[in-house]
């Protein structure tokens, strides 16, 4: 793609009728960074629902570590956990809307091909910062690894339940 400056103030100036078209159509479709995206409604809630998922079942993972700590069975500083727990909670979460919001600023883009490179990028992306997440919560010392690298699996936990939910509410009605 050309790479064409869609500023027509300061200093820049289109340099002829394709590359304004061109600058229309990312303008229109925000695909030059995402600076203005509006997130939907769908989106809103599903982060939601999976916030609360993965916040419920980091809770409950907070808990297990310290009955196992109270029972002597493992020796953990319970503040590592605790967190672990907020940073990979924190993550998952926040993977899970930039997946969101990946999906939909290729729906936006209208081109099939512009869009799977979009979620390509983005996966991309997602997955080195999972990696920078994983290796900072292993690697320092005020963070207990698996309390951080656990709560990566929750938002796929989450969403096999509420899918099992909606299935039975679809029996009955």
């Amino acid at each position: 793609m050309n790479s064409v400056s869609c500023r027509r103030r300061g200093g820049f100036r289109l340099r002829n009728r394709r590359s304004e078209l061109l600058c229309r159509k990312r303008s229109e479709n925000n695909v030059t960074g995402g600076d203005n995206i509006k997130l939907s409604q769908e989106i809103k809630q599903e982060t939601r629902s999976i916030a609360i998922g993965v916040g419920i079942m980091s809770v409950i993972m907070v808990a297990v570590f310290a009955v196992l700590n109270a029972a002597e069975l493992v020796q953990i500083n319970l503040m590592t956990v605790v967190l672990g727990a907020v940073l990979g909670a924190g993550y998952a979460i926040c993977n899970f809307l930039l997946l969101g919001i990946a999906v939909q600023r290729a729906v936006d883009s209208g081109d099939p091909k512009q869009g799977q490179l979009i979620v390509q990028g983005s996966y991309t992306k997602r997955l080195l910062l999972m990696a920078v997440v994983l290796i900072i919560g292993f690697k320092a010392p005020c963070f207990n690894g698996l309390a951080v690298a656990l709560p990566q699996l929750f938002p796929r936990v989450v969403i096999f339940v509420k899918s099992l939910f909606q299935s039975k509410r679809k029996e009955e009605e």
